[in-house]
């Protein structure tokens, strides 16, 4: 099990000073890409990495909530991100190609699951993926009331991969917190990608909210290497 931090929900004018706080807590970083479009939001951009790459010391995970995902990919790559994740709706057809492109490179593929689209559509394509993000909300905002019925998703993804002996990771973004943790676990998440309701509302500093996360995360007792 990983925690991933989705870096929408920080203070971005203490994302450096947060950085060094959350490097001994988080296996990755979450990090939403929002075009205004695809959702009718804007979220962190590639700037950002590139201005924070020095003190940013473990894996960045690149969710692309985008319109057209290709357009992000070749700069991201060049970035050193560990991972891109994107929706199957933006790609269609140019699934594979795309994907292949992020392999390539050394990167690890996901897609997305939004909270009404089924796991069926990933029928075709699980075999080439290293993860699967399961939206527990609607993409691009933060702070969003969690959406139970997503959950369902999980177990039969933890089913196909069993049956078929897929690899990639199950994860699970929105709402995760202590009140859904256990209920993620039972079903079957492999990592939980924390927020505002999960990590950053919980103290008046990060460095409290971090001692609270630990609470309710047991397999997180002791800081991250």
């Amino acid at each position: 099990m990983k925690i991933s931090v989705s870096m929408m929900c920080a203070d971005y004018g203490r994302l450096a000073e947060q950085f060094e706080v959350l490097n001994q807590f988080a296996d990755a970083y979450h990090w939403d890409m929002v075009d205004g479009h695809y959702a009718q939001s804007l979220s962190l951009n590639l700037d950002m990495i590139s201005s924070l790459r020095e003190v940013i010391k473990k894996p960045i995970h690149a969710h692309l909530a985008v319109e057209r995902p290709q357009d992000f990919v070749p700069q991201l790559i060049d970035l050193g991100v560990e991972e891109i994740c994107f929706h199957l709706d933006t790609v269609n057809a140019q699934f594979f190609r795309l994907a292949n492109l992020i392999k390539d490179a050394g990167l690890g593929v996901g897609v997305v699951l939004t909270p009404v689209e089924r796991p069926e559509i990933l029928e075709y394509v699980l075999e080439a993926l290293d993860s699967v993000n399961v939206l527990t909300v609607d993409p691009g905002f933060a702070g969003q009331r969690f959406i139970g019925a997503a959950v369902r998703k999980v177990p039969i993804l933890k089913e196909w991969k069993e049956k078929y002996g897929y690899t990639f990771e199950i994860e699970v973004d929105g709402g995760v917190n202590e009140r859904t943790f256990q209920q993620l676990v039972e079903a079957g998440a492999e990592r939980f990608v924390l927020g505002s309701s999960g990590l950053f509302s919980l103290a008046a500093t990060l460095e409290e909210a971090v001692e609270k996360a630990r609470g309710y995360i047991p397999f997180k007792a002791n800081p991250a290497g």
